[in-house]
């Protein structure tokens, strides 16, 4: 008598995987971008462009860990 593995790639972790890798692409496109931006546009220091597009990143990921 054989018994059936469970089978790893269902419908929920598809949508869980793509979910979470979008998640993660949009942070990082977000903080290089922003970053760069504010710094050329502003003419301001890293650290300040660091903490601005820290704030737009919080700003774009909330409503998908509240929504």
């Amino acid at each position: 008598m054989q018994t059936s593995k469970p089978r790893l790639w269902t419908k929920d972790f598809i949508i869980i995987w793509q979910t979470t890798f979008l998640l993660t692409l949009m942070y990082f496109l977000t903080m290089t971008t922003i970053t760069g931006y504010v710094i050329e546009k502003f003419d301001t220091s890293q650290s300040k462009a660091g903490l601005a597009a820290s704030i737009f990143v919080i700003g774009v990921l909330t409503p998908f860990i509240y929504g």
